[in-house]
C-alpha cells in the first residue's frame, strides 16, 4: 500500500451490545485491538492484533458480547 498515509485517529471501547458492522468503504481502515476480542470477517481477534478494512470490499465486525474490543 504505497503512499498510505494517516487521516484521522480515535479509540472505541465498544459496548457488548454494539451492533454488527456490516461495511464498504471508499478507504482503508486499520483498526487495532487494545483489549477484549470480537469477530472480523469470521476470525477471532483479540488484544494486540490488527485487522483491516480495504477499499472497496464488503468486511463485517463485532465485539464479543462478554469481553468486547477496545480498539484504536
Amino acid at each position: 500500500m504505497e503512499g498510505l498515509s494517516v487521516m484521522q485517529c480515535a479509540q472505541e471501547r465498544c459496548r457488548p451490545d454494539k451492533e454488527t458492522v456490516n461495511t464498504v468503504t471508499g478507504y482503508h481502515r486499520l483498526h487495532l485491538v487494545i483489549s477484549g476480542k470480537g469477530i472480523f470477517d469470521g476470525k477471532e481477534i483479540a488484544a494486540g492484533e490488527t485487522f483491516l478494512c480495504r477499499a472497496n470490499r464488503y468486511h463485517c465486525y463485532h465485539p464479543d458480547p462478554v469481553e468486547p474490543w477496545t480498539y484504536y
